[in-house]
């Protein structure tokens, strides 16, 4: 597709965590999108290591504008810190991506991606098709999506967009 990911590899949903569900996950699994519950006053462990981390070699903010993005960032971060793994098509919108946010920082990044025309018109044209309305810029969004993946180091990361940085 235009996006570019290799059809090698899928994203798919976890029905639980006991041996039975991941039994029906697709190997190898290089991440885990969770979805949660936010709460006003959530405190969800560790703030993450900040923008110069080099925990990971890709990480990127959410912001305002992304608000309601959280589901894409996270299936990024997966993707993105694990293209030594995941071949994207060249001249696809995910290999554009990759090769103009490399030098960028996470803020870049994620301005980058609000204004990504490619990108956002691939989001539109495939959101169109799913079975639930999308919120309105008003309605209160409860959900947040966060991305958890090993690094080269084999350490489990949590890369969540609203926090300062990759955490351990």
């Amino acid at each position: 597709d235009r996006l570019g990911m290799s059809a090698d590899w899928h994203i798919c949903e976890i029905f639980g965590l006991d041996d039975d569900c991941l039994g029906f996950v697709p190997q190898p699994c290089v991440g885990a999108i969770v979805t949660f519950e936010r709460t006003e006053n959530r405190d969800d462990g560790k703030p993450g290591e900040g923008n110069d981390s080099n925990i990971v070699p890709f990480y990127m903010k959410q912001t305002g504008t992304l608000d309601n993005a959280c589901g894409i960032i996270a299936c990024l971060h997966a993707i993105m810190n694990h293209t030594a793994d995941i071949a994207l098509n060249t001249d696809s919108i995910l290999q554009k991506f990759q090769s103009d946010c490399a030098d960028k920082t996470s803020e870049e990044r994620a301005t980058y991606l609000e204004e990504f025309k490619d990108f956002k018109d691939e989001h539109k044209e495939h959101a169109s098709r799913g079975q639930t309305d999308a919120p309105t810029s008003s309605e209160k969004v409860v959900h947040h999506f966060v991305a958890f993946i090993k690094n080269s180091s084999n350490q489990l990361i949590e890369l969540d967009g609203t926090k300062a940085g990759p955490a351990i």
